[in-house]
């Protein structure tokens, strides 16, 4: 085994460690900070399939958010999202997300529709908000997405000059 890949398989046993040791403790009911942080580790892990599982309320949300999402990861790898900005209150936040992915291969929904993958890197801002109820999400969820910017940055005219 490769110095490589013995470090992405250790680097991943900790973080499913964490994740799955966080998800039971509970903790995340009474602080949102810590969950959205661990959360997004998962959500950027090469293997979020498995990794933001513990985080959802129900098997079934978990087995529809991931077979809705793995079509745009196939389509946009490398993943990364990371807090800009977060406010709580009780077990609700509100948290401003900063996510870039490379264009490698079509996305034939949403603003990506007839963007062709030329392995660009680009970056976006989302903004999420949510509830934590025993260490997953809860029935609170909504987010913003900045389409304009996302097709600005595949080269896709959207506005006019």
């Amino acid at each position: 085994m490769t110095n490589r890949a013995f470090f992405r398989r250790s680097l991943f046993a900790v973080l499913l460690t964490n994740v799955f040791a966080f998800a039971a403790s509970g903790q995340s009911a009474d602080d949102p900070r810590q969950f959205i942080g661990l959360y997004l580790d998962a959500l950027s892990a090469s293997q979020w399939e498995e990794l933001v599982r513990p985080f959802m309320p129900t098997r079934e949300v978990a087995d529809d958010f991931v077979a809705q999402h793995r079509p745009f990861r196939k389509a946009f790898a490398g993943y990364r999202a990371s807090l800009k900005h977060l406010v709580v209150e009780g077990n609700r936040a509100v948290a401003w997300l900063r996510v870039s992915a490379r264009h490698v291969g079509v996305f034939p929904y949403d603003e990506f529709a007839g963007a062709k993958p030329d392995g660009k890197t680009i970056s976006w801002e989302e903004v999420w908000y949510f509830d934590v109820e025993n260490g997953k999400f809860g029935g609170e969820w909504d987010f913003l997405v900045n389409g304009v910017a996302r097709m600005k940055e595949l080269g896709i005219r959207c506005l006019l000059d």
